[in-house]
C-alpha cells in the first residue's frame, strides 16, 4: 500500500474512532449540563490568522496545550487561559481560548474549510484531571465528560451513524464526514 493510501485509510479510522465517541448513552446528568451551558454568556471569538498561529507553532486539535503554553510562557502575565464549550455541529466541543487585555482569541489553527469567528461559552465549572504523560481529563461537577455534551444526544447518534455508513465506502473520508 503507498504512503498516500495509508495515510487515507488511517484518517478514514480516525473519523470513525471519533464519531464513535459522540455515540455514548444519553443521561439525565448531560441534559443537565447542557441547560446550565444553554444558560451562560457565549461570545464570538476571533481566530489569529493562519500565518501568525504557524510562525507560532500553534498546534490543531491541541487548542488546551496551546492555551496552556501560552499562559505559562508569557513574560508579562497577562495571558489567561480561559477554558469552555465551541458550539459545532449542534454540539457543545471542549475548548479553550486566551484571554488578553480583555479579549478573547482562539490561537489554535482550524481545518481550511472554517472561517469566521467561533461561538465560544467560558464555562468556570470545566476542570481538569492530569492523568501523566500529558493525558488530561475533563470534568464537569464531579463527572468526567468525553468530547463534549449534546443538546440532541439522538439527533447526533443518527448523524455519526450515518457518517459511519458513508466512511466504510470508497468514499474520501474528507468528503463523508462533509456530507453526512
Amino acid at each position: 500500500m503507498g504512503e498516500a493510501k495509508k495515510n487515507i485509510e488511517q484518517m478514514r479510522a480516525n473519523f470513525i474512532k471519533m464519531m464513535e465517541r459522540w455515540m455514548f448513552e444519553p443521561t439525565e446528568w448531560e441534559a443537565q449540563m447542557v441547560a446550565e451551558i444553554f444558560e451562560l454568556q457565549a461570545y464570538e471569538v476571533e481566530r489569529l490568522p493562519a500565518d501568525i498561529l504557524a510562525y507560532m507553532k500553534m498546534k490543531p486539535q491541541e487548542c488546551h496545550a496551546n492555551c496552556a503554553f501560552m499562559e505559562r510562557e508569557d513574560p508579562d502575565q497577562l495571558i489567561k487561559h480561559v477554558v469552555g464549550w465551541s458550539f459545532i455541529d449542534n454540539n457543545f466541543v471542549l475548548h479553550s481560548v486566551i484571554l488578553q487585555h480583555g479579549k478573547l482569541t482562539c490561537v489554535t489553527p482550524a481545518p481550511d474549510h472554517i472561517k469566521g469567528p467561533i461561538t465560544f461559552i467560558p464555562d468556570e465549572k470545566l476542570s481538569w484531571k492530569d492523568e501523566g504523560n500529558g493525558l488530561r481529563t475533563w470534568h464537569r461537577a464531579g463527572r468526567q465528560i468525553g468530547p463534549g455534551l449534546r443538546p440532541n444526544p439522538e439527533s447526533t447518534i443518527e448523524a455519526c451513524k450515518r457518517k459511519i455508513a458513508l466512511l466504510n465506502t470508497d468514499m474520501h473520508p474528507f468528503d463523508a464526514m462533509m456530507m453526512a
